[in-house]
């Protein structure tokens, strides 16, 4: 990015912000691991995350990176946040009215996402867990670093070699495959499941259940090719002959993202973005 187009990006970035010299100080200042307040000037919306980690916030709720478009998030919907880290996106679905199931396993993010649901009001609509998900029920050790501040913690072991991430610590957390934790927590129809598990996204979607799938009218999930090749977890959306799937190319600035629309909600009425490719 040349110099005019970046500061025009952080320029408009820190409009959006409530609190922009706080979050200037310490972007200039801090460490990655340090803890800063940044706040959403249009919502009010506070979150408590790492000075590493802050730009995910602007990503969910000011690049819309998880948006899927056609399927907006309405009141009543509900919502699966995976790899939900500090409750960036958790805090963004239920201020817009939907109920949220929560995932996230690195013990400092999972405490810095209760302090955030709470802290803006939102208890009553998001239940989280400090679970992994992945393709198997029972336990995994998580490899936690202070890349992104913390945002980069991973079960996943090629994920965390290829990333050449460096592990603070590794801790053995609870995890489930996706359909296990829908039926532990009885998780009914689901309007966007948002995925960014640093690697473990084809081991979530290769195991999630048929029964679940149909239960599940969009998917915005960010991969890595770190851990696998775009090409295998392309296949095994292809092979499920369910979704549409488009990219986000045309976003400046997002992460890497696929999209996933169902067959069912395009039949339904509503018509697929111009990027989307049939599945």
């Amino acid at each position: 990015m040349s110099l005019i187009p970046q500061l025009a990006h952080y320029w408009e970035a820190f409009e959006r912000l409530g609190n922009p010299g706080h979050v200037l100080l310490k972007r200039a200042f801090g460490k990655p691991y340090d803890l800063m307040t940044i706040e959403d000037r249009e919502s009010g919306i506070r979150c408590r995350c790492t000075v590493g980690s802050y730009q995910m916030f602007g990503g969910t709720w000011h690049s819309h990176d998880y948006d899927v478009p056609q399927v907006p998030l309405r009141p009543g919907d509900v919502a699966l946040d995976l790899g939900a880290n500090q409750g960036f996106f958790t805090c963004y679905a239920a201020h817009r009215g939907a109920k949220v199931y929560a995932f996230e396993p690195n013990p400092e993010s999972y405490e810095r996402l209760l302090s955030n649901v709470e802290s803006n009001g939102l208890k009553d609509r998001v239940v989280a867990k400090p679970w992994a998900i992945t393709d198997h029920d029972g336990r995994a050790e998580l490899k936690v670093s202070n890349e992104l501040g913390g945002g980069m913690a991973t079960i996943h072991p090629e994920f965390a070699r290829n990333a050449k991430i460096s592990v603070r610590r590794a801790v053995e957390v609870p995890c489930y495959t996706l359909s296990r934790a829908m039926d532990e927590l009885s998780v009914p129809h689901v309007r966007l499941c948002k995925i960014d598990a640093e690697g473990s996204e084809i081991e979530i979607l290769r195991t999630l259940e048929p029964r679940h799938l149909a239960a599940i009218d969009s998917f915005a999930v960010e991969y890595h090719p770190e851990a696998y090749a775009l090409r295998e977890l392309a296949e095994i959306i292809l092979g499920w002959g369910t979704h549409q799937i488009g990219f986000n190319d045309e976003r400046k600035y997002s992460a890497r993202i696929l999209r996933l629309i169902s067959n069912r909600i395009l039949l339904d009425g509503n018509s697929p973005s111009s990027t989307g490719a049939s599945v």
